[in-house]
């Protein structure tokens, strides 16, 4: 076999491994320029390779370093340098030697720019590790191929591409044109086409197939467009298959998929948002064991409408596995349309009824191995049933020329013929015959004949292993079924190597005679080894002993063994009268055993120490004549109880007699008047048997509620079903509450009496009493008008007077009062009292409250008044002119000086008035009287609030003693006759009438003065003048 990429290690010597890394010139052997859908682009005959405008295409480099035999090391490189107008992009990969799994060299792309070219470097490594897995101790015969991306970013025209010729062996060049790319019409071909396959083109697309149990990193995508014409079927089948001349692939089943709909003229794709159809329902598809062909039939297709108004027409599209190893694969399809055969197209085409594409398993991306298979035969060896690759089977090919040799499939299946000569293959037809078969697979040696071509030939030969069947027996050693347990069939398993085989069970019955074979068995496993078969039945039998003998050549006998089968029959006896609690029950009784009616065997049966009551008739025969017998008991009657048998219980009954016991709650709480009362209590009953200490028993509760009422306060329930009596004894019953209803109780009042059948909660109602103040707001009662009492009214929430309270002062003059005990709830609800007071005249009232204190107060404005007085002069009209420009006028109030003045000058008209002053003190009028600061000179008369000041104008101090005649008064303030001044328009008191009111001395001894200073100024006077003459 030759690679593409082949790293051999041959010769001897020493390999330069660490020697200093060399520079490769004249490496390239070859350039040729693939799609990207890994097909070669082909040449005009003028030897022009047509490009389209910045479409994306591959160089194909391959290189040859056999003229470095021996000096390659780690770091040694060669490169390859792109022309312009062409692009390439920046980028790296390995070149990988898949069989070792090893990276040999990396290739870096540097690109110069757009229509640029670019320079490849490929630089080789791992040169140790690749010696340590092949051996050896140079390097030498290194060839290979990788692949580099590029476009052409511009027109041209016949435009010659020239390479390095120092990196090339011999001159290598391109003459490539560059188009726009076309415009597409398939109006024509879908007019035409009838069915045809596409694609195919390898694809790096990772995958597994749970079906297959594989996966895989390409894959070749295919597509069969079916019924491209709309033509009307009742019925369309496609038969696809993976022929013999294809390397190895099969169908990965996940990825079918097909659409329904109409074929787009310039796209040739399903058009119009396409149906996707369902398996199962719109189609069926039915693949062969090894998925290298399948059946896929259309249904229902007449009825299927394009949204064109057509029969739909239909893509098919799925992905085979990839060899990826350069070899060429072949997919080919058929189609019948109502059951006929259907060409491939109506026009051209028309002859053809199969639609075949073989495209290149060729990974156009990296660097990888290959398979050289121009010129030579390829052959690859499967398992016809699940398509794996087989190693160790050898053929003998013979030349047209009768040269024989001899080739032998290795670890990846794969064997090749040494390349022919253009002669030998001109020569004619080749044989190939299968002369041994790997191991464990049967040897086909029907002989081949092919023809080869340059492109080589490639045949991919399938092996099916050896088989063999395997015979099973049924023995039954059961006389011949006497006791009628023999199953209708059994089953039997297939083991190998020790473990279950799949789907491989035999079911043996009387049908088949007890027997059966595990036919088409594989002999030998995968790795050539003999299988070691052996069997085992299925599930156990009932009461059989199985034994198995023979082997795998002989075959194998089950034997299924079986004793007559005995039982033991068990009679349990049940008392259903709650524990003999009336005392009625027996010491023992007796129980007969019956088969199929007739009496058999009787036994006693008495309690044992557990209490229980059981009997067993042990070794009894199960069967009698291939039936069951049909066991049964009987009991002798026993008194006071009624017997109820099933199967072997026998339950005697007897219905203790049962009382009632009635338990009444009364509620002494005032009719609940707190609400305090709760919605539910529990009552626990008690027992007591002959004078023991009364104890509760464990589920007797019995829940009162209102709903259980008589009346309001009483509450009736009962325990019903109650035992009367206890082993014979009688119960004394009694009732407590529960020590959760004893809890909540006392935690809101309430005490508990017990007597007899009747417990009473009784509960006192909660009291309150209302308390108060009175504050009078009426100046200390300055006006006399407080009564001597008041009286407090009570009212409930309802408005209803509950309580009258006649308040009076205490020895210290406090007003309070407090109510009578009230009840502080009604209806379960606290009351909202108030208080009011009977209104006394006169006074306003306000009441406030803090809980249930309240404060009412009393508020009376004492009455106010006004004193208003005049000043009348008697002085001659103040001839002396000594009458002063204002008096001070004092108030008093019985007597008592008030503290008050009141001012009165010529500017007031000599009145003066104390305004806003009170009208009472202690409840009596107030007598309000004035006088007057001293005026020199002037004596001073009150007459109630009038106020007189007189003053005796002096005489002429020249003569004394002779008093003359008055001279007529020239000055124009003589006054005329004093008058009283007018006195306010307010009626005067009456404690201010002259009559009443007191004349103390202060008016009198204040005139005596004034007369006396008077004198005394008057003879001071005329001493001085005397003297003085």
């Amino acid at each position: 076999m030759l690679l593409a990429m082949l790293l051999a290690v041959l010769g001897i010597g020493s390999s330069p491994l660490t020697a200093q890394a060399e520079e490769l010139t004249n490496a390239i052997t070859d350039i040729s320029i693939w799609d990207v859908g890994g097909v070669e682009m082909p040449k005009d005959a003028a030897g022009t390779t047509k490009l389209v405008k910045n479409a994306n295409y591959r160089f194909e480099v391959g290189f040859d370093l056999s003229q470095y035999d021996g000096k390659l090391g780690d770091g040694d490189t060669f490169t390859f340098t792109i022309p312009e107008p062409i692009t390439a992009p920046n980028g790296s990969f390995d070149l990988v030697d898949k069989e070792l799994g090893l990276a040999f060299a990396t290739a870096t792309t540097v690109s110069n720019g757009t229509g640029k070219g670019a320079t490849v470097t490929v630089a080789l490594k791992n040169s140790e590790e690749y010696f340590q897995k092949k051996g050896g101790s140079q390097v030498q015969g290194v060839k290979g191929k990788f692949y580099i991306p590029f476009n052409v970013p511009e027109l041209l025209d016949r435009h010659v591409v020239d390479y390095r010729e120092d990196e090339t062996q011999g001159k290598l060049s391109h003459t490539i044109s560059v188009i726009e790319p076309p415009v597409r019409d398939f109006t024509y071909l879908i007019g035409n086409e009838n069915f045809t396959k596409a694609g195919g083109g390898i694809s790096y697309a990772p995958w597994q197939s749970a079906i297959l149990d594989k996966s895989g990193e390409h894959r070749h995508p295919w597509a069969v467009r079916v019924n491209t014409n709309q033509s009307t079927y009742e019925s369309i089948s496609i038969n696809d298959s993976i022929p013999a001349d294809s390397s190895p692939m099969q169908y990965i089943p996940e990825t079918l998929e097909i659409l329904a709909g109409y074929y787009d003229s310039r796209t040739l794709q399903i058009a119009d948002s396409p149906q996707k159809l369902e398996v199962g329902k719109d189609y069926t598809v039915e693949y062969n064991s090894s998925y290298t062909s399948m059946i896929i039939n259309i249904l229902n297709p007449s009825t299927r409408m394009a949204k064109n108004g057509k029969p739909a027409a239909y893509r098919i599209m799925y992905s085979t596995t990839s060899p990826e190893d350069g070899t060429t694969v072949v997919n080919e399809a058929s189609m019948t349309g109502d059951n006929q055969p259907v060409a491939v197209g109506r026009k051209e085409n028309s002859e053809k009824l199969v639609a075949r594409v073989d495209r290149p398993s060729k990974v156009t991306t990296g660097g990888s191995i290959e398979l050289e298979v121009g010129y030579r035969i390829s052959l690859y060896k499967v398992d016809s049933e699940t398509n794996n690759r087989l190693s160790g089977a050898t053929f003998a090919i013979t030349t047209p020329t009768g040269r024989t040799e001899s080739v032998t499939t290795n670890e990846q299946g794969v064997a090749q013929s040494k390349v022919y000569s253009e002669d030998e293959i001109k020569a004619g037809t080749f044989t190939i015959v299968e002369t041994k078969a790997p191991l464990g697979y049967v040897l086909d040696n029907t002989p081949i004949e092919v023809k080869v071509t340059a492109s080589g030939i490639v045949r991919t030969i399938k092996n099916t292993r050896e088989k063999l069947s395997i015979p099973v027996r049924k023995v039954w050693e059961d006389a011949n079924n006497q006791d009628g347990k023999r199953p209708e069939s059994v089953t039997i398993q297939l083991l190998a190597n020790g473990e279950e085989v799949d789907d491989k069970t035999l079911t043996l019955s009387a049908e088949n005679d007890w027997q059966a074979d595990f036919e088409n068995l594989n002999k030998y496993d995968d790795q050539g080894q003999a299988i070691a078969y052996t069997i085992r039945e299925v599930g156990s039998l009932n009461g059989y002993q199985s034994r198995i003998t023979g082997n795998k050549t002989d075959g194998f006998t089950v034997t299924n063994s079986y004793s007559p089968e005995m039982i033991d029959v068990t009679v349990q006896k049940k008392w259903e009268d709650s524990d003999n609690q009336d005392g009625k029950r027996p010491n023992e009784i007796t129980v007969h055993l019956l088969a199929n009616g007739e009496q058999v065997d009787s036994h006693t049966i008495q309690a044992a120490t557990d209490g229980n009551w059981t009997t067993t008739f042990t070794n009894k025969p199960k069967y009698a004549n291939g039936q069951v017998i049909r066991y049964t008991v009987e009991e002798v009657a026993v008194k006071d109880y009624t017997t109820k048998i099933d199967d072997f219980t026998i339950v005697n009954s007897y219905t203790p007699k049962e009382i009632s016991y009635q338990v009444t709650k009364k509620w002494a709480d005032s009719g609940n008047q707190d609400g305090k009362r709760p919605s539910s209590i529990t009552v626990q009953l008690y027992k007591s048997v002959a004078g023991s200490e009364p104890v509760a028993i464990t589920g007797k509760t019995l829940t009162l509620t209102a709903a259980d009422q008589t009346d309001t306060d009483i509450w009736v329930g009962s325990f019903t079903d109650l035992p009367q009596f206890e082993k014979g004894q009688e119960i004394s019953y009694s009732v407590r509450e529960d020590d959760a209803t004893l809890a909540m109780l006392a935690e809101i009042g309430y005490v508990a009496k017990v007597d007899g059948q009747v417990i009473t909660n009784s509960h006192t109602p909660e009291m309150i009493r209302l308390t108060g103040t009175k504050v009078w707001d009426d100046g200390n009662n300055q006006d006399g008008k407080r009564p001597t009492n008041i009286v407090v009214v009570v009212k409930d929430g309802q408005g209803t007077e509950v309580d009258r309270i006649t308040v009076t002062p205490d020895e210290k003059g406090q007003w309070s009062f407090t109510s009578k005990e009230l009840p502080k709830y009604a209806n379960g609800k606290a009351i909202s009292y108030s208080v009011e007071e009977i209104v006394t005249a006169e006074y306003s009232a306000s009441i406030t409250a803090d809980g249930t204190h309240y404060t009412i107060t009393n508020s009376y404005t004492p009455q106010k008044t006004s004193i208003k007085g005049s000043k009348v002069w008697n002085d001659g009209n103040n001839q002396d002119g000594i009458r002063p420009t204002s008096i001070t006028v004092h108030l008093f109030a019985n007597g008592v000086d008030t503290g008050k003045t009141a001012t009165a000058s010529e500017a007031t008209g000599w009145h003066y008035s104390f305004d806003d002053v009170d009208q009472y003190k202690d409840g009596q009028l107030i007598q309000y009287t004035v006088t007057e600061d001293a005026v020199p000179g002037y004596t001073t008369q009150i007459d109630g609030t009038l106020i007189t000041n007189s003053h005796v104008p002096k005489e002429d101090p020249k003569k004394p003693g002779e008093p003359k005649e008055p001279k007529d008064s020239k000055d124009p303030k003589t006054p005329k006759e004093p008058k009283a001044d007018t006195p306010s328009s307010q009626a005067p008191l009456p404690a201010m009438t002259k009559k009443v009111l007191p004349k103390t001395n202060s008016t009198t001894s204040l005139g005596l003065i004034v007369v006396g200073m008077t004198l005394l100024a008057g003879i001071s006077f005329y001493l001085m003048k005397k003297k003085g003459k």
